[in-house]
């Protein structure tokens, strides 16, 4: 089966099997889907299932790029996805390209992300590069473990100029609200940082998030 519309084209094997008993269809399919804009990709997600937090963190976060392939299997009763219990089997890989994601609001974005999202059932897995500190990339990883708890996980690496470093710790909240205003007094033209950072991100609740930041200077 092929459907196409302004957004996208989808090419799908499945069967489906209605059991006279009135319960749930069973479906078994396998799809891949081409280019698409990752702006409207909240039109196509199951609403309907995914907690609300979770909707509306991908529809404020996601703010440009395209995914140029995906595919996605789904193997289960309709009605138990998205398989908290693990009655079925849904999986997805996803590549992005050319990417901007508002992780959290009033931070700088991360840019030029370029990667892949693994679904597998309740949750989800990311890995790929991005620009957040400066021009050099940094290498992210993270994810939703479980979507009904609905935390982000980020785990990132990157080696920055001490002054991109500094002019980032100017603009986040956290550290302008913790380090005070003699922070603004702060300026460096030598020198590089090594800057691992994870940021654990409820959902429910922004205002709780946790990050750890190691920095280590050179020069």
């Amino acid at each position: 089966l092929t459907l196409k519309n302004a957004d996208l084209t989808t090419r799908s094997n499945f069967e489906l099997t209605i059991p006279p008993d009135g319960s749930s269809p069973l479906l078994e399919l396998e799809t891949t889907i081409g280019r698409l804009d990752t702006a409207i990709i909240s039109h196509y997600l199951p609403t309907g299932v995914l907690p609300t937090p979770v909707v509306s963190w991908l529809d404020r976060s996601i703010v440009s790029g395209y995914i140029p392939r995906a595919a996605l299997t789904f193997v289960g009763p309709i009605i138990d996805f998205p398989f908290y219990d693990g009655k079925g089997r849904f999986s997805a890989t996803v590549d992005i390209e050319d990417g901007v994601l508002d992780f959290v609001e009033d931070w700088p974005d991360a840019r030029d992300i370029s990667g892949t999202v693994e679904f597998l059932n309740e949750g989800f897995t990311a890995r790929g590069t991005g620009n957040v500190i400066g021009e050099n990339p940094v290498t992210i990883s993270g994810g939703i473990p479980d979507m009904r708890n609905a935390v982000v996980l980020v785990d990132g690496q990157t080696t920055a100029s001490m002054s991109d470093v500094l002019g980032y710790l100017k603009e986040v909240p956290f550290f302008a609200q913790q380090l005070g205003s003699d922070l603004r007094r702060l300026e460096s033209n030598l020198g590089t940082t090594d800057v691992d950072f994870f940021l654990h991100l409820p959902l429910k609740d922004l205002t709780r998030y946790e990050l750890d930041v190691q920095l280590d200077m050179h020069g």
